[in-house]
């Protein structure tokens, strides 16, 4: 995808990682360089960047995303949690807890704790 006209760096790839350059520079020597493909996290806005602020939604779940093999309006299903009620045996599903969840653990009266953590985003591939 990172090759397609359609995404934000217009076909260019390897794709700059800090602006309009390279960080570090690309070597001079280097007659070819290899096509690389890029990790995408969504925003509380939800629009899908990538670390160099450059906007992929269009070609993720936008009007382009059937080019990357996605419909339009496509989403991650995102269930990262299934709380359980030990009084009640209710099961509620809480989405975007990876935010705060890496390490799951016991605690005392049968309550599920968590430990660690994430950015806080969602994140795919272009």
């Amino acid at each position: 995808m990172v090759s397609d006209p359609a995404g934000p760096y217009a076909g260019v790839n390897p794709p700059p990682n800090a602006g309009t350059g390279f960080n570090p520079p690309l070597s001079a020597d280097a007659s070819t360089t290899i096509p690389a493909g890029l990790i995408v996290r969504q925003n509380a806005a939800g629009q899908w960047m990538d670390d160099n602020n450059h906007n992929w939604t269009s070609v993720v779940n936008g009007p382009n995303a059937p080019l990357s093999g996605r419909p339009v309006g496509w989403t991650l299903t995102d269930h990262d949690c299934a709380v359980i009620d030990t009084a009640t045996s209710a099961v509620t599903l809480r989405r975007h807890a990876h935010e705060h969840l890496h390490g799951h653990r016991r605690q005392p009266r049968d309550r599920a704790g968590t430990r660690g953590g994430d950015r806080g985003d969602q994140r795919g591939s272009v």
